[in-house]
């Protein structure tokens, strides 16, 4: 399997952002010698020469991975092992298609947590697309350190995921609730 393979300059930040976008240690390993203007846009299948390739030997995945910072131009492509760090390539919710929201902790006390977006894809040269909008906020973790998203129909952008099992659990302990206060009064 292969993937486009780059990193986005990112001098439009300011020192404390690039410095965790470089010094983070809990999402994604900063790939070093492949920087592209051209990284953060569509790529073109038919015209990939301006992005390069990398084979992928351990997993036949692609990911695309950028901060969820509004007007951000920072993206991150290539193989699911060289990009994504080991503890959370154990992640099975990172091995199906699509697109996630995860948290990574800051490392320096002057630095602030920082959501990524993740999106994975099977097949070669799969991780070819553009930079959506960002993930509106507010928005939470809970327990969970992965949010599902989805891409919004009308426009290029990402919405979180709503599935039918929240929906209805939600229902359920509204229900709930409202049988165990009718039974106190």
């Amino acid at each position: 399997n292969n993937c486009f393979h780059c990193v986005s300059p990112d001098k439009q930040y300011n020192a404390t952002v690039r410095r965790q976008l470089a010094t983070q240690t809990d999402i994604f390993f900063y790939p070093l010698g492949v920087k592209s203007h051209y990284c953060s846009e569509s790529i073109d299948p038919e015209y990939p020469h301006i992005i390069e390739g990398e084979i992928c030997s351990k997993y036949s995945m692609c990911i695309t991975l950028f901060p969820n910072l509004q007007d951000s131009t920072f993206m991150v492509r290539g193989c699911f092992e060289s990009i994504l760090r080991h503890s959370r390539r154990t992640e099975e919710q990172l091995h199906q298609d699509g697109c996630y929201l995860l948290r990574s902790l800051p490392m320096y006390s002057n630095t602030v947590t920082m959501d990524y977006v993740v999106c994975t894809c099977h097949g070669d040269y799969c991780n070819t697309m553009g930079m959506p909008d960002v993930v509106p906020k507010p928005y939470s973790f809970g327990k969970s350190n992965i949010l599902k998203l989805t891409m919004a129909e009308e426009r290029n952008a990402l919405q979180l995921a709503t599935s039918a099992t929240s929906t209805f659990n939600v229902s359920l302990v509204s229900s709930f609730l409202i049988i165990v206060i009718m039974q106190f009064r």
